[in-house]
């Protein structure tokens, strides 16, 4: 038998090399409604259903027993079989094998379907190939240079200032706010009191300095830690519910953590809830209207001044010019100090001064109790004379501090009186005797 022109019988030679996938649903379930029933082997030893199709097409054991487990069991073969392009999975194939199967009835009732399932297929083919589509030549890229435009590195260029330039722009501060309302209306001010003389200062302002296309978060990373000396962080309530905000204040304290090299510069533009990385940060306060002549002079010193100490340099040949501003004395005390004589002055100075005081007299039964006794005045923390034991008057320093408690006496044991009565009888003393001095004189 040629199995050629028995296949021509059934399908159209030009259909032969068309892929088993062209095969619709409803053509495989038919396909299965005949090879899925039970047979008996052939007498060239096959099974004519889809046991026998699959030993056919070249599935190993194995598969075959996969294909038995299933519950369409012609559908699961047809579709393994569309996948494996080594097993030549085409229309003409599957007529073929089914000839060798004796198959004539899947055929004869098949036959349309397959052909209809062919001819759709290679339309749908045709149509799709038809279709313009535009040129692209491989070599042609969207840049002028002749680079991988994926291998681009997008923080080269990042504001436009560095499409000016050419190049890297170095910034003294970053600007972080919210770009809406009064935080935007004070960013503007701060930009007309900065870049402008006297200051001249170079702010990068999001929304107004970065490139559009670019990822916003990446960009401003980059810029706050190799491009800005500082950042600004203009405070408000409106700043606490920014996720930008919120993530370039923790990049920049975590580059500058308890804000040992003063990257952070926070403003309070309006009274709002300060965030704990912030609390122990020196602010600039713009609510307090009584110190605004002070508050752009704070905030421009504070984005001038250095990061790193060292880079304050001092010239030693410069300190020889320091000279000390002393007033000269004023002619009224000269003239005070040469009328003393060294000698009196001197005396007067180291030398303590001495008063015959009478105090209390040691108690003896032979004595009054209003005895005078002579003690010189002494300063304070020289110790005192010891009593004369042969009775009578003793002298004693005393001392200018404050009166305190004397002991007991040695010989009576009675105390001597009190603070109070101590302190009455001193100035009764002092103030009879510069009575006696002033009349002698």
């Amino acid at each position: 038998m040629d199995t050629d022109d028995n296949t021509n019988d059934y399908l159209d030679p030009n259909h032969r090399d068309v892929s088993i996938l062209a095969l619709r649903m409803s053509s495989r379930k038919r396909l299965g409604m005949y090879l899925d029933i039970e047979a008996i082997p052939l007498h060239n030893g096959f099974i004519p259903n889809y046991e026998g199709l699959s030993e056919l097409i070249g599935f190993e054991f194995i598969e075959q027993m996969k294909f038995q487990r299933e519950k369409d069991h012609t559908q699961s073969l047809l579709l393994e079989w569309g996948n494996r392009p080594e097993l030549n999975p085409t229309l003409g194939k599957l007529v073929e094998y089914l000839l060798q199967l004796e198959r004539l009835d899947v055929l004869e009732d098949c036959k349309d379907i397959i052909r209809f399932d062919a001819g759709h297929f290679l339309k749908k083919k045709a149509a799709g190939s038809s279709e313009i589509n535009p040129v692209q030549d491989a070599t042609i890229s969207q840049s002028p240079f002749n680079i991988d435009d994926m291998k681009v590195d997008e923080t080269a260029i990042m504001t436009i200032q560095d499409v000016e330039k050419g190049g890297p722009t170095y910034y003294d501060a970053f600007v972080c706010y919210h770009p809406d309302g009064d935080d935007l209306k004070f960013v503007k001010t701060m930009i007309e009191k900065m870049e402008c003389p006297p200051f001249n200062l170079k702010l990068f302002v999001p929304h107004r300095d970065d490139l559009p296309g670019a990822s916003k978060h990446v960009i401003s990373a980059k810029l706050i830690q190799d491009r800005c000396k500082r950042m600004v962080i203009v405070m408000s309530p409106r700043y606490l519910q920014s996720d930008a905000c919120d993530f370039q204040t923790k990049f920049a304290h975590a580059l500058s953590p308890g804000s040992r090299s003063k990257k952070l510069v926070p403003v309070l533009v309006q009274y709002c809830d300060t965030p704990n990385i912030l609390r122990h940060v020196t602010m600039c306060d713009y609510t307090r209207g009584d110190m605004t002549g002070w508050f752009w002079d704070r905030l421009t010193k504070s984005l001038q001044a250095p990061l790193n100490p060292s880079e304050i340099q001092i010239d030693p040949s410069n300190l020889s010019d320091i000279k000390m501003n002393i007033d000269s004395p004023s002619s009224e005390v000269t003239s005070a100090l040469s009328s003393l004589s060294p000698s009196s002055s001197t005396s007067s100075l180291n030398r303590p001064s001495t008063k015959t005081v009478p105090l209390l007299p040691p108690s003896n039964e032979g004595n009054g109790r209003n005895s005078p006794v002579t003690a010189p005045l002494r300063p304070t923390g020289v110790p005192p004379v010891s009593e004369n034991p042969r009775g009578g008057a003793v002298t004693a320093p005393v001392a200018f501090s404050s009166p305190q408690e004397v002991p007991p006496s040695p010989t009576t044991g009675r105390k001597t009186p009190k603070k109070k009565d101590l302190k009455s009888r001193l100035k009764s003393v002092f103030s009879s005797h510069s009575h006696h001095d002033s009349s002698n004189a």
